[in-house]
């Protein structure tokens, strides 16, 4: 999915900051090695429980998720080291769109007429561009919305 293919980005989308990762990286390199540093010297208390927080560590800082509107429909994104994997939830399968306010936040709930779904976070600024978007991709839609906007 290019760029140019997002109608609207939401703040579901988590990434961690490239510092973040290369922090997340650097520990799980080190508590690997130190673990494989203590199996070799045969002291193998903690080696599991290192090696395991270790690779944990290591495998989240490759991690990215983006949550996005497309003219297909709502695309969910999952990178990890390289692997992308990409579902689409398309404009035709949505029945009803439900939309809760909180503070400065919109919670967009998708649904498909079953009881799986999406539940996608936006600001309350973007409301209009969100109903557009629907307007435009998803006239037969019904949207509801629940609390007030500011």
């Amino acid at each position: 999915m290019e760029k140019t293919d997002v109608l609207l980005d939401s703040k579901s989308s988590r990434t961690p900051s490239q510092p973040t990762r290369i922090f997340m990286a650097a520990v799980g390199l080190l508590l690997l090695g130190h673990s494989l540093w203590k199996l070799q010297s045969g002291l193998e208390a903690n080696f599991f429980s290192q090696g395991f927080v270790g690779l944990a560590c290591f495998l989240a800082s490759g991690w990215k998720r983006t949550l996005v509107l497309t003219r297909e429909g709502v695309a969910r994104t999952s990178v990890t080291w390289g692997k992308t994997r990409t579902e689409t939830l398309p404009w035709k399968e949505i029945v009803h769109v439900a939309l809760a306010f909180r503070k400065n936040e919109m919670l967009a709930m998708f649904d498909r007429g079953q009881l799986t779904g999406l539940k996608v976070l936006f600001d309350q600024e973007q409301e209009e561009s969100l109903r557009a978007v629907l307007r435009q991709c998803a006239p037969h839609a019904e949207i509801s919305v629940i609390g007030k906007s500011r």
